[in-house]
């Protein structure tokens, strides 16, 4: 988690079950967690902006068409931990042109614009995914990897 992202959380200024704006965006292997990071635009090389998937069939980008709104967002208590849970986005038809390796999933509340859009959540995808021009599901409970949210 993006320590600011969790203040945000803390403070009641993000309700991430009910916000409209709560979004999903894939970046690429090249991506590289960096704790700092406060929105998804930090105007610094090698941010969530500049590692945006753009795989044919991805349209990422502020407002863009394949930053996924989670469905069916609950969260949970399991034994010492909090989770947040949703149902398995899928991104259809990516790559086939040029293609990416996915190596995470950024959780986002998408206001104005990508430099005051904050991040939250990076889930760091065990083994990447390489884009072919099918389908991309992502399991936000997968255990191989780390879980999109929990506490």
């Amino acid at each position: 988690m993006y320590p600011t992202g969790k203040k945000k959380i803390f403070d009641n200024d993000f309700d991430l079950q009910a916000d409209a704006a709560v979004k999903l965006l894939l970046v690429k292997s090249t991506y590289t967690y960096v704790a700092t990071h406060e929105f998804v635009d930090n105007v610094v090389a090698s941010d969530i902006i500049d590692e945006e998937a753009d795989a044919t069939g991805y349209t990422g980008g502020f407002n863009g068409a394949d930053r996924l709104v989670p469905a069916s967002r609950t969260s949970t208590v399991n034994g010492a931990i909090v989770e947040f849970k949703f149902t398995s986005p899928v991104w259809t038809g990516i790559g086939n042109g040029t293609n990416n390796l996915i190596g995470g999933v950024v959780l986002i509340d998408e206001i104005t614009n990508d430099l005051t859009t904050p991040v939250f959540c990076f889930d760091d995808l065990v083994g990447n995914v390489n884009t072919n021009g099918g389908d991309l599901t992502y399991d936000p409970n997968d255990t191989t990897d780390d879980k999109m949210l929990d506490w």
